[in-house]
């Protein structure tokens, strides 16, 4: 009986094994992958212990909310590798086997942040990461002929952008109710490497290229945000 016991466990185990659709990394292999820019950072831990310390870039969504794969379907590209970590391993290995279920490409950190620490690897606070935020406005004057065709591209620019780009907090166009021509586009970048790489996407120059003889003017003000703390909830009651 006790035989029998072990060779069904065994299979068990066997089993398991094979059904795992995702990838354990270490700390090394797991730094050497996130160094890539078109990899995907996810932490999937609660509000509070992201703010005490992330991996820099890292986006949240908690693992333990009912809509997980939901949010994730909404930030996340199917097209990129999701790198995916959590305090000790546990909840990223469950976050990324329900995402591979879905179609993603997952990579979990084996002992999570936990086990990055230990190894010396950087952290990042939310209050820090706050102070890393691109915010400005596009003051654009738009040639009256080129009104209509201009908007569409301003919106789809905007929504494909905010869609494909992580780093992409906003990009959110306005027309002026005084004078239709007048555009402002409000922007937040997660940092300065989010809006370099913004900069270099396709989506972005169709637009800059398909538009530039449309533009009458178009000046950047850069902003600084007066209640950094406040950031992350600015789009929490919009659903």
């Amino acid at each position: 009986m006790k035989k029998i016991f072990t060779l069904l466990l065994a299979a068990l185990g066997l089993n398991t094994a094979c059904s795992q659709n995702f990838e354990n990394y270490d700390v090394k292999e797991f730094a050497e992958l996130i160094a890539d820019p078109e990899v995907l950072i996810l932490d999937v831990r609660k509000a509070d212990e992201f703010a005490e310390g992330h991996i820099k870039g890292a986006i949240l969504i908690d693992q333990f909310q009912s809509d997980f794969v939901e949010q994730a379907q909404a930030k996340l590209p199917k097209e990129k590798t999701i790198a995916v970590y959590c305090r000790s391993g546990r909840r990223s290995a469950n976050a990324a086997d329900k995402l591979a279920d879905v179609g993603y490409k997952c990579v979990n950190l084996k002992g999570g942040i936990i086990a990055w620490k230990e190894a010396g690897m950087p952290v990042i606070t939310t209050e820090q990461d706050m102070n890393d935020l691109i915010v400005r406005i596009a003051e654009i004057e738009v040639h009256p002929q080129y009104l209509k065709e201009y908007l569409e591209a301003a919106r789809n620019v905007g929504a494909e952008s905010v869609k494909k780009e992580p780093g992409v907090i906003c990009i959110f166009p306005n027309q002026m109710t005084e004078n239709e021509n007048m555009i402002r586009i409000v922007e937040i970048y997660r940092n300065k490497e989010a809006y370099e790489h913004h900069l270099k996407t396709e989506h972005f120059q169709t637009y800059k290229q398909g538009t530039l003889h449309m533009v009458r003017s178009l000046n950047l003000v850069d902003l600084s945000p007066l209640d950094k703390e406040a950031m992350p909830l600015i789009f929490t009651k919009i659903q």
